[in-house]
């Protein structure tokens, strides 16, 4: 496995197949694997998404029933906002 600046990994196609947990937990971590075959690129596994830093409780809070029991009426779109941005 060779390591690259800028969060790139390079692998054999051997070895993203034996190991299919670990890869994908890169991934999930936000590093791109670029996989060989026979010496040169064959495909590149990219994470789908860019974290944005939101938590449980970030949701949590915009969902809980404010003390008058009333929910916000755009609830759904200040949590689409919030996941997916504006």
């Amino acid at each position: 496995m060779k390591k690259k600046k800028d969060k790139k990994v390079e692998v054999t196609m051997r070895e993203f197949l034996r190991n299919p947990g670990k890869m994908g937990g890169m991934v999930r971590d936000g590093t791109a694997i670029e996989v060989t075959k026979n010496g040169a690129p064959f495909f590149t596994a990219v994470p789908a998404f860019e974290k944005k830093g939101i938590t449980g409780k970030d949701i949590v809070r915009l969902i809980k029933p404010k003390k008058s029991g009333l929910h916000s009426p755009n609830i759904s779109t200040r949590v689409d906002e919030m996941l997916y941005g504006k």
